[in-house]
């Protein structure tokens, strides 16, 4: 596998920089576990570079045949939890993954899912321990009785104590408008390397206030096969996010989950806006550490 290359490194070091994460990166604070669900396809345990990754796949796929994965779930754990010597290291490689997988309507789409599955996964999730809940996938205009159950599924993880990150999708003019009925869910759009949000992103005081921004410019991760791959988008953006409250999370052990959102909402009270901020994980620290 080798060392990463320059371009594999400043691709990397810029999304640790731009979300001013370094602090916390290199800090001495002991690190407890945190549980995170990664509802998605089949993330490739066997991927040599998750090899010391604690992942273990929970729902109706439960018991997964060797060599059965899915690229985009396999590149989400990465970003979270790849081995330090990794080509690209997880942000927080001592995360546990519960990885609920969901399967697409359409072959090889992350964003046409059923949503009832989708709904159930985050359900247990929640119930077998999980503290974020990683939705790098999107639900496309989703009618009013998945609407009303997204709500109810929200309350349930809000009153469990469990964050969930969500996705807002790549396209503002066709994806459905899911947590827009609920504050609870931290919406992830996603941002350039020059740091302007990508084209076509969600807008929205409702999104200023509830969501954050996070590097979406395409990455190189984990694939299948013990490969590698660049993705961009709202999924990369939201699996930073994850990783980074977890990383924020295992440092501050006795915190909520209501008091990490908080916290996470730092920049949206300081200056109200339509497009989110970059999530600023330096002024998260210091906020929580102000509560």
């Amino acid at each position: 596998m080798g060392q990463p290359t320059a371009a594999e490194s400043s691709d990397r070091d810029l999304a640790i920089d731009k979300m001013r994460l370094s602090p916390l990166l290199s800090s001495r604070f002991a690190r407890t576990p945190v549980r995170i669900g990664v509802v998605d396809g089949i993330v490739d345990a066997q991927h040599p570079d998750l090899t010391t990754s604690a992942i273990r796949t929970i729902g109706p796929l439960g018991e997964v045949p060797r060599g059965m994965g899915s690229s985009h779930a396999t590149f989400v754990a990465g970003v979270i939890c790849a081995n330090a010597g990794s080509r690209v290291p997880g942000i927080c490689p001592n995360a546990h993954i519960l990885n609920y997988p969901v399967a697409a309507r359409r072959a090889g789409s992350p964003d046409e899912l059923d949503a009832d599955s989708m709904l159930t996964a985050i359900e247990s999730c929640v119930s077998l321990g999980a503290m974020i809940v990683n939705l790098s996938i999107e639900l496309v205009r989703p009618g009013p009785r998945i609407e009303r159950r997204f709500a109810d599924v929200m309350n349930y993880a809000a009153a469990q104590g469990v964050l969930v990150v969500r996705a807002t999708g790549n396209d503002a003019t066709t994806s459905g408008g899911l947590a827009r009925q609920h504050a609870w869910p931290i919406r992830v759009i996603a941002y350039l390397a020059d740091g302007r949000p990508t084209n076509r992103t969600h807008v929205g005081s409702t999104l200023g206030c509830q969501g954050v921004g996070a590097p979406g410019w395409p990455t190189l991760g984990l694939d299948l096969a013990g490969g590698y791959q660049m993705l961009r988008g709202t999924s990369v953006a939201t699996a930073y996010v994850s990783a980074a409250l977890a990383l924020l999370w295992s440092a501050y052990p006795d915190r909520s989950a209501a008091s990490i959102r908080r916290a996470v909402s730092i920049q949206s009270r300081q200056a109200p806006r339509a497009v989110p901020a970059l999530l600023d994980m330096s002024a998260v620290q210091k906020e929580l550490e102000g509560q």
